[in-house]
């Protein structure tokens, strides 16, 4: 961008091969009058990492958390059907 205040004053376009991509330098404020778009959003965060054992940590993290999430899953799947199982049976033996 050419200047701080205006989206439409850009040093160059590039058409996009699957989207879109905006890219401007991060300031301290963000004014709230920018332009109004109609539809959908979307967006990427990107995060530097100055130390590897950053990047260590934050993979060894989703990976933990990741299978945790798996486990949950089927975890509720396995107590939902045990509860089925247990209510089919206590219903049979009450008759």
């Amino acid at each position: 961008m050419n200047e701080d205040n205006d989206l439409e004053n850009y040093l160059l376009a590039v058409k996009p091969a699957v989207g879109n991509l905006l890219v401007f330098k991060r300031a301290g404020t963000l004014g709230m009058d920018i332009i109004v778009m109609l539809g959908l959003r979307r967006a990427i965060q990107i995060n530097w990492m100055l130390h590897e054992n950053v990047l260590e940590n934050e993979q060894s993290r989703h990976s933990f958390s990741s299978k945790l999430k798996v486990f949950q899953k089927l975890s509720s799947i396995f107590i939902f059907h045990y509860q089925k199982y247990i209510k089919f049976f206590s219903e049979g033996i009450k008759q």
